[in-house]
């Protein structure tokens, strides 16, 4: 169970604070697993975007916490004139590890489910945006296809009203 924020408030910065010293606690505890050290590494860096934003934006950022209060997954959010943007977005260092105590699984997809119906409630119909970086089949199971945008290597990729609403009726 998640439950939904939509700003980033002194406690969201403490709480991001914190996912990079555990992923960098992580990042040094992981050298024999390439692959997930190379996630960790990537979702280090994208942590690191998202808590810069969020301190100058504190509007923009989005987020969810589990049951106990923990933030499990953080974006940052731009309202454009048709869509909103999603710039950033990251799950806890420790959803990487399925072994951690404060795991949580699916966060970033509660999350963007909390990021479609926003889409919705601002007009959008469900319309987000998003350049994605090795991720494209996270975001295509949600239902997001290629606009043919971006570059081979960061496509843009977009939610398109029928796929919205199939998300949020699939994860309600």
């Amino acid at each position: 169970m998640f439950f939904s924020i939509d700003r980033a408030e002194p406690n969201v910065h403490n709480e991001l604070r914190e996912w990079l010293v555990a992923g960098t606690i992580n990042l040094n505890s992981q050298t024999e697993q390439p692959e997930l050290l190379r996630r960790l590494q990537i979702n280090a860096r994208v942590v690191f975007l998202i808590q810069e934003t969020a301190l100058l934006q504190p509007e923009d950022f989005r987020g969810v916490k589990d049951e106990r209060g923990n933030l499990q997954a953080g974006a940052i959010v731009t309202e454009m004139e048709d869509h909103l943007y999603l710039d950033y977005i990251a799950t806890a260092p420790w959803n990487l590890i399925a072994t951690l105590p404060k795991h949580s699984k699916g966060a970033a997809k509660r999350l963007i489910c909390s990021i479609v119906r926003e889409s919705f409630d601002r007009g959008y119909n469900g319309r987000i945006i998003v350049d994605v970086a090795g991720s494209a089949g996270f975001y295509q199971k949600m239902g997001f296809i290629e606009t043919g945008e971006g570059s081979v290597n960061i496509p843009e990729m977009v939610l398109i009203a029928v796929a919205a609403r199939k998300l949020i009726e699939e994860n309600v």
